[in-house]
């Protein structure tokens, strides 16, 4: 089959005739073309869809109406689907559809209409609208009929009787959207009667407004699938589901609804799962569930309800009650197979001594109850092997011992309608000896902890996870934090301790920065696990048991070195290093062992400890270049570096190996850390990144120590032309420094830009964007001055980006900025900030901003009170802010390739203004850029402005 698009334009093009082409979406713009014109030029078309050029939503179409001429002309047409058109048929027309097998999407409000659809004899598809206020009836006559939509609007009664369409299996029936408080009051929809054939597999009947159902809906024979019935009001009348022979699930939720009939389901058959959710409607359960043996599951909620005799389900073996307290549930007693329950919203939890007489649960949730702690009939439950607690008001679980099967246990307190729900104490958790698994869930606002302590003090065998609610990576973090702690070789009460702090502190910056506090295992422990969030505060805390270990007994010749973890050094290096001073390296942990050199990722530290003192590859790189230092860590070798300093510097790689070959041969000095760093950083070369990172481990402090090591890299595609041959600009490097604060810290990442910047020239945005000023900072600023002038423009970094530009690119980039002047929305709507001391210690007269990527002015620029020039050029500016007036000193102002709508009146406030430029300050249009003829609107100052300021040089658009 081949299929083709049409619209109402290209019809006088179809001259030829198309025998190949069997199936079209035909896009009217008015009427309906000469059928017999469209039938010669498609002479086997068996599928139309109709649709709508140019139509919104909002929009209200008339109704295309199709005549006996289509079907005349098209006779072997068997589809047609108006999508949201509506289509209406004459009566003429369908007595010519008796082909047609398939009808989508089609809307009607003649009764006439409706009767005469259901009548054709070869419908296989109906979806179908009916929007008739006059009673309507559909009886469907065809034998191949498999799937029917049918959807009632403003419709007070209709009847369809579907018994006859012997090969239906799935039907969707519905008015309105049920639960929706939006829609306007209606008036109630009588159905009947509405009838579906035996054949049925899947039936949804769905309503908004007050329903009176009249059956029989289901009829003898029937065996189907799911059968789901949703009304926010519906009346049933007695036995209205008719009768089934066997229904897998039946799903009836109401609301606001009168009295369920109480034989309303007596006449259904083997019904295998029943939902029953009755919300604010009446029920007599006895009665209504009265038969029904043979439902396996079961779920119910029910506010309304009276039960006054035994209920009977024999082959229940999994339900869900809410709304019923416990005292009303030992009809359940009866259900030998329940090994599944779920009790909520049952207020007072109480005695629960129903559990008791179930012995053969396995699964227990027990949701929105109170108690001052969980009944005996849970906690001396023999076989439970899964409970689970959802919001409940709880003070204690209280002993667990007795609960010898238990395996899982959760207490969930997530719950949207209380944000802040009380954790109850957990202490009785360690009772629990069969425990291998326990969740807690809290919400976002969840902040007292005190009852969760002894969690970490579970045994090992417990696997511990904690949810919070909307806030996956806290829950994650102290998810592992807590195993971390459980495995650890601290004590209980080191272990609580611990706990609590990590608690407290939501983001790694917030551990305390006395490393005492913590103490010497949990860094150890976590050093072990691996643990990546804290790895630069692990690696502090060794700086400074490295310090103190020096100090307290230094590194000699009679040393005995114990190496635990990954280190910079080779066991060759290692060796001959040992060999030149005389150290001894230990294989084993013994005794005779006076340092312990602690690398990455080290292992067994339970064995450490003990009175060990720590150092780490930092106090060992310093004591061999004190020992035996190298020819450029001498006094005398400035020439020498500043030798190698040229080659780093150099954008050739070939230098750059050459110099790390000379560091590796004479050592490496502080003044060489960052150059080495940042080719470290860019290179692509694996080989010389492998060598820098062995030169500059163990220099630095933490955050260059963990820098160093990581694998974030800024390598060439950061650079130069994307995929689609558009410069990259400024967005993928300022993404990239956005997210490593918390692991460089904000001084290396300042200093990285400031190289990077000198080496690429870009690489700045992030860091004129930050509100914290530095020292580093500031000599990034001072790199920017030109006198007087402030040249902003070269720190944003985006004259790549336009280099080069013909005239058509340039005018994309003024009009679509996100799109062309940055990759993949990286910068997002981010805005520079002047440094707010410079003009305390500096005059600046000039601002040049031109090409900033700039939507506003800069924070801070009305600090620039000395400023005479002001070039905003190729920016996105729309509107200039009230404090510009306190430049009152400016006399040039370049708003020029800009996005203003309308000439900005704080211009009329700035009185020395001499020269002015508004040559294409607005926004060019789509396709034809600044031509007024086509609707360009250039930005003009008006007369007030020029009467005010006659000496004022104005430069426009022609």
């Amino acid at each position: 089959m081949s299929h083709a698009e049409l619209t109402d334009d290209v019809l006088d093009e179809l001259e030829n005739q198309y025998p190949e082409i069997t199936s079209i979406e035909y896009s009217c713009t008015h009427k309906h073309p000469t059928w017999a014109q469209l039938a010669y030029s498609l002479p086997n078309l068996t599928r139309i869809e109709f649709g709508y050029k140019d139509h919104h939503d909002d929009d209200e179409l008339e109704p295309l109406i199709l005549d006996d001429e289509l079907f005349t002309h098209f006779n072997k047409l068997e589809s047609i689907e108006g999508d949201k058109y509506p289509l209406q048929f004459t009566s003429a027309a369908i007595a010519s559809m008796q082909q047609l097998h398939t009808i989508k999407h089609a809307r009607t409000h003649s009764p006439e209409t409706l009767t005469a659809i259901g009548i054709l004899p070869a419908l296989r598809q109906l979806n179908l609208t009916y929007e008739g206020h006059a009673p309507g009836f559909l009886s469907v006559e065809s034998t191949q009929l498999e799937k029917c939509r049918i959807r009632l609007e403003d419709t007070h009664q209709v009847g369809i009787d579907l018994t006859r369409a012997i090969s239906l299996t799935t039907v969707d029936i519905s008015s309105g959207m049920p639960g929706y408080d939006d829609d306007e009051p209606s008036a109630p929809l009588t159905l009947s009667p509405l009838m579906l054939p035996s054949s049925i597999q899947d039936a949804e009947l769905s309503f908004r407004h007050e329903t009176h159902l009249h059956g029989p809906v289901l009829c003898a024979g029937t065996q189907a699938k799911k059968v789901h019935i949703e009304c926010d009001n519906i009346h049933f009348a007695p036995e209205a589901l008719g009768s089934a022979d066997k229904i897998d699930w039946l799903y009836i939720q109401t609301r606001q609804a009168p009295s369920l009939p109480d034989g309303l389901l007596a006449n259904l058959k083997d019904i295998q799962s029943l939902w029953l959710l009755l919300f604010d409607t009446p029920a007599r359960l006895d009665t209504l569930l009265d038969g029904q043996s043979s439902i396996q599951s079961l779920r119910i909620h029910c506010d309304c309800f009276s039960i006054q005799d035994s209920i009977t389900l024999p082959a229940l073996t999994n339900a869900s009650i809410s709304g019923l307290s416990t005292s009303k549930l030992d009809w359940l007693a009866q259900s030998k197979d329940l090994t599944s329950l779920e009790i909520s919203a049952c207020g007072e939890l109480g005695d629960a001594e129903i559990l008791a007489q179930l012995p053969q649960l396995l699964t227990l949730k027990l949701g929105r109850f109170d108690a001052q702690t969980l009944p005996l009939s849970v906690r001396q439950h023999k076989n439970l092997t899964t409970l689970k607690l959802l919001q409940p008001t709880l003070n204690e679980i209280g002993n667990l011992a007795e609960m010898s099967q238990l395996k899982a246990l959760t207490i969930d307190l997530a719950d949207y309608r209380h944000p802040v729900m009380l954790l109850p104490n957990l202490n009785d958790l360690h009772t629990a000896s069969t425990l291998s698994s326990f969740t807690l869930g809290v919400t976002e606002k969840h902040d007292d902890w005190e009852n969760a302590v002894n969690l970490v003090t579970l045994s090992e065998q417990v696997d511990c996870a904690i949810n919070i609610q909307y806030r996956d990576t806290r829950a994650s973090q102290l998810t592992k934090q807590l195993s971390i702690l459980q495995l650890s070789p601290l004590t209980d009460d080191e272990k609580r301790h611990c706990w609590q702090v990590l608690l407290g502190a939501p983001k790694p910056k917030d551990l305390p920065t006395d490393t005492s506090v913590l103490g010497d295992k949990f860094y150890l422990a976590f050093m072990e696990a691996k643990y990546t969030p804290f790895k630069a505060y692990a690696i502090n805390w060794l700086r400074q048991k490295a310090i103190s270990t020096v100090e307290q007994r230094p590194l000699s010749a009679d040393s005995v070195l114990f190496v635990n973890g990954k280190i910079p050094f080779t066991a060759t290096e290692l060796k001959a290093k040992a060999d030149e001073l005389g150290f001894t390296i230990s294989k084993k942990l013994t005794d005779s062992v006076t340092h312990v050199v602690l690398g990455a990722n080290p292992k067994n530290t339970a064995a450490l400890m003990a009175n060990y003192l720590f150092i780490d590859d930092t106090a060992l790189k310093q004591w061999f270049e004190q020992a035996a230092p190298q020819f450029l860590q001498t006094k005398g070798s400035e020439a020498m570096i500043d030798g190698v300093l040229a080659m780093l510097k150099s954008p050739d790689v070939a230098s750059h190996q050459v110099a790390v070959q000379m560091l590796q041969q004479g050592g490496v000095t502080e003044d060489l850390f960052i150059p080495l760093f940042l080719i470290l950083k860019t290179t692509s070369d694996k080989n010389l990144r492998k060598e820098i990172k062995k030169l500059l481990a163990g220099y630095g402090d933490e955050h260059f120590q963990v820098a160093v090591q990581d694998r974030i890299f800024f390598e060439d595609n950061l650079r130069g032309l994307n995929w689609e041959k558009i410069p990259t600009g400024e967005g993928p490097m300022y993404q990239k420094l956005k997210g490593l604060p918390k692991r460089w810290g904000r001084e290396l990442i300042i200093t990285f830009a400031k190289a990077y910047f000198e080496r690429f020239d870009e690489g700045l945005l992030w860091v004129l964007s930050q509100k914290e000023e530095c020292a580093q900072h500031q000599a990034i600023i001072d790199e920017l001055i030109e006198g007087e002038r402030l040249n902003w423009h070269k720190g944003c970094g985006f004259a790549r980006v336009l280099q080069g530009a013909d005239e058509e690119r340039l005018t994309d980039c003024h009009r679509y900025p996100d799109i062309y002047m940055q990759n993949s929305h990286d910068l997002d709507s981010v805005k520079t900030r002047l440094p707010t001391q410079l003009p305390t210690r500096q005059k600046i007269t000039e601002l040049d901003m031109h090409n900033c990527f700039l939507a506003d002015l800069p924070a801070n620029i009305e600090q620039y009170v000395d400023v005479t020039t002001l070039n905003l050029h190729f920016n996105h500016i729309s509107k200039l802010p009230a404090k510009l007036s306190k430049l009152n000193k400016l006399e040039v102002l370049d708003l020029s390739y800009n996005h203003f709508e309308e000439f900005p009146a704080v211009l009329f406030k700035l009185k020395k203004l001499k020269q002015l430029d508004l040559r294409r300050a607005s926004a060019p249009i789509y396709h034809d850029g600044y031509s007024q003829r086509h609707g360009y609107e250039p930005i003009r100052a008006p007369q007030a402005f020029r009467d005010a300021f006659p000496h004022c040089e104005i430069l426009e658009d022609e």
